[in-house]
């Protein structure tokens, strides 16, 4: 279940309608395409090969067309974080300090969790998600 932390206060937003009410204001978009079109093998997986990689993008074609026509985005990837992953400590270290992005990012979480911070109104807000089925 997504939830949404405000770090000077610890506030928390909770549930889907919730989270995806809140960062809608801010021009954030929040959304879940579901896992349960991926083979177990592919949701579980952390050394992806290229061709197992493309049936995730191509599980999701529909839904990744759709965002590129309305936002005008041009490429999709996937990335794969685990233990396994080579100088993950290195990774890491660059998202614990403040960096800016000129263009969007789409995070789609297959297994596992994620704490995305952004600023909003000059706060610093989590957002915690997570795989949902």
């Amino acid at each position: 279940m997504p939830k949404i932390v405000f770090r000077d206060t610890g506030e928390t937003i909770e549930g889907v309608e919730a989270v995806k009410e809140f960062l809608s204001r801010y021009g954030i978009t929040y959304d879940n395409w579901g896992i349960d079109r991926l083979p177990e093998k592919l949701r579980k997986d952390y050394n992806l090969t290229e061709e197992e990689q493309q049936e995730i993008i191509d599980a999701y074609r529909e839904e990744l067309e759709k965002l590129k026509k309305e936002k005008g985005y041009i490429t999709e990837d996937i990335v794969v974080l685990s233990e396994n992953t080579p100088n993950l400590e290195q990774l890491m270290a660059k998202f614990k300090r403040e960096h800016h992005h000129t263009d969007d990012e789409v995070r789609f979480i297959v297994d596992g969790s994620g704490i995305f911070p952004v600023k909003i109104e000059g706060k610093i807000v989590e957002i915690h998600v997570g795989q949902e089925t």
